[in-house]
């Protein structure tokens, strides 16, 4: 039987320290049997940060990505992502950015702050909409502050910063393109949140039959994730590992885990993502010129 104090113990072991920002991903029926259920890992969690520390959810959209902005409601939209984070959701005192697609829900004093902004500062391009991982979201912020993410009791199959990282990887290239009509034929390839549809029904068919697409959405998928843990374990301070209950714990240093990733996707882009995503960033960073002289 895993209670709170259990989870508060595991929580200090594997290096959560009192005014951290945690973000989680989870799964509740990885620890065994908990004493007080999703609530009991929430407030275990939370005993870890302290009166300093604030603890963040994600609370996406993930059964109904189609319709997700047009049935999007900030207050009643539950989290898809997991009963602890929907149990976070919901406590009085939790509050969540106003994004359709990928919100995140938080308790503790950066709370207000890192759920402010979301949806109106900064987009950037990205198939889940401009504004999913832009420079106001949580996503943003958690990177600017030195967060932790943890997987509960999961893989990191559903780190979420991988589309972050997608984000700013593509508005970088797209950034160095000076030749603006370049860079607009560059960005008509990719893939924007109202042709959805079509991009999920083209990667469908290059699946089955091995069509080339024409909507471009470059993505580090899940199991790309996997193929990176093991090189991101062998970095000092970036990934650490622990155990409660039945639940396999893994911690990463968010930035250091973005900063990492990136370089490693950059250099062999094709061994992390489809060809023809990858190719698009090669055709980007080959049309690239250097910033002029501020001089």
């Amino acid at each position: 039987m895993v209670t709170r104090q259990d989870v508060c113990a595991a929580m200090r072991k594997i290096g959560i320290a009192e005014g951290d920002v945690l973000l989680f991903h989870s799964s509740l029926k990885s620890f065994g049997y908990v004493d007080g259920g999703a609530d009991a890992v929430i407030d275990g969690m939370l005993d870890a940060l302290g009166k300093t520390g604030t603890l963040v959810a994600p609370t996406l959209v993930q059964k109904d990505f189609t319709h997700a902005y047009e049935n999007w409601n900030r207050e009643t939209s539950p989290s898809d992502v997991g009963l602890i984070s929907e149990t976070l959701r919901r406590r009085p005192e939790a509050l969540r950015s106003n994004e359709a697609t990928h919100s995140c829900a938080a308790i503790g004093p950066q709370a207000a702050w890192l759920t402010t902004g979301h949806e109106t500062d900064g987009p950037r391009v990205h198939v889940f909409g401009d504004y999913a991982f832009s420079h106001g979201s949580p996503w943003q912020k958690m990177f600017d502050l030195g967060g932790k993410v943890i997987f509960l009791g999961t893989t990191v199959r559903p780190n979420t910063y991988r589309h972050f990282m997608e984000a700013r990887m593509i508005e970088r290239a797209l950034n160095a393109v000076r030749d603006g009509a370049v860079r607009a034929s560059l960005q008509s390839e990719l893939a924007t949140f109202p042709q959805f549809d079509e991009y999920l029904r083209q990667h469908t068919a290059r699946a089955k039959e091995k069509i080339p697409m024409t909507l471009l959405a470059p993505s580090i998928d899940g199991t790309s994730m996997q193929k990176l843990e093991p090189i991101l374990a062998r970095c000092e301070g970036i990934v650490r590992y622990g155990q409660c209950g039945n639940a396999k714990l893994t911690l990463m240093d968010i930035r250091r885990m973005v900063i990492a990733c990136e370089a490693i996707v950059t250099a062999d882009p094709g061994a992390y993502m489809p060809q023809e995503e990858a190719d698009w960033f090669r055709r980007a960073w080959a049309a690239a010129e250097p910033a002029p002289n501020p001089a």
